[in-house]
């Protein structure tokens, strides 16, 4: 077959012989045929990681996530607990990666309630969002969910676990999915539930608190507005900024915030660079990039400075 071909192309080592295996293992678990599976998915894991090296290369992830799968069938839980760790750990820290489709698998059968909650929210929610654009979901009334996920998040995890943070990214990402004023009360319970989490690991990942500090202000009194919104300069005033379009967002999302709130040169230092990314890597008519565009002419209207207004005016740059 087409396996067998590319073993003859490629050698029985190469790269894409590691994929296609690593595929036809992960079909072979959704039939059950754990036994099948086994080498397969051990012996294209092996040479994933030796080809990409990082437990956070969306390759890995997959590979990783299908080992999981298989051992949790094969009813050999510890085989799969370093690799839940290793889940654990890229939904925690890795970019782009805090995703509840992954982040479950950083959890076992032990865990079934935080599991099951997590999934109903997910469903309501309509997966995690990091655009700059606000969301639209509006779901019904979630908040038997959230007092389930409250007490299921008390029971099982500790600030301190890679487990916990990688829940509380989600939870932004939820957040920032759902429609700011429609879902206000939800986003709000979202992202009171990450913030002790994303305090504890602020040093280590500043842009997460700061996103979340940014959906607490939305909606908020005037005096709480203003206080979450110079915590969240404060907190990224020194970070060093992302350097992908996903990561920019937040530095966008936080500096329509401080413009909002008339702090016009901390907005200027998140949005400037940011811009220049989104500009980069998405291109010019790209929605986020004009609606940061948006922000940038907004921001220059209002400090007087109408050529540089006029530099991020209607129309984008040609080419």
């Amino acid at each position: 077959g087409s396996l067998e071909q590319l073993r003859r192309v490629h050698g029985a080592r190469g790269f894409p012989v590691a994929i296609a295996e690593s595929m036809l293992g992960e079909n072979l678990v959704q039939q059950e045929r754990y036994r099948e599976a086994q080498p397969l998915l051990e012996r294209s894991h092996e040479l994933i990681m030796a080809t990409v090296g990082n437990e956070s290369n969306f390759m890995a992830i997959e590979s990783i996530v299908r080992l999981v799968t298989l051992y949790d069938g094969l009813g050999t839980p510890e085989k799969a607990a370093a690799h839940r760790t290793s889940i654990a750990r890229t939904a925690a820290i890795g970019d782009g990666t805090a995703i509840w489709e992954i982040a479950r698998h950083a959890f076992d059968s032990g865990d079934a309630s935080l599991i099951d909650v997590m999934d109903q929210l997910q469903s309501a929610c309509g997966g995690v969002s990091i655009t700059v654009a606000p969301g639209r979901r509006a779901p019904g009334d979630v908040a038997p969910l959230l007092a389930r996920l409250e007490d299921s998040l008390r029971a099982t995890l500790n600030v301190t676990e890679h487990r916990s943070r990688a829940v509380a990214r989600v939870l932004i990402g939820w957040a920032n999915a759902l429609d700011p004023e429609a879902a206000a009360t939800l986003r709000r319970s979202l992202a009171l539930t990450a913030l002790p989490s994303l305090r504890h690991w602020s040093d280590e990942r500043p842009a997460d608190l700061a996103d979340a500090l940014a959906v607490l202000a939305a909606n908020a009194e005037p005096d709480e507005r203003h206080q979450r919104a110079e915590e969240a300069w404060a907190v990224l005033r020194d970070a060093t900024p992302g350097r992908r379009w996903f990561s920019a967002t937040t530095e966008i999302r936080v500096g329509r915030l401080l413009l909002a709130e008339g702090m016009h040169a901390e907005a200027e230092h998140l949005l400037r660079p940011a811009y220049d990314i989104l500009l980069t890597q998405l291109g010019a008519d790209h929605s986020e990039t004009l609606l940061t565009r948006s922000l940038l002419h907004e921001l220059y209207t209002q400090t007087g400075r109408p050529a540089e207004a006029a530099v991020f005016g209607a129309s984008p740059p040609a080419g």
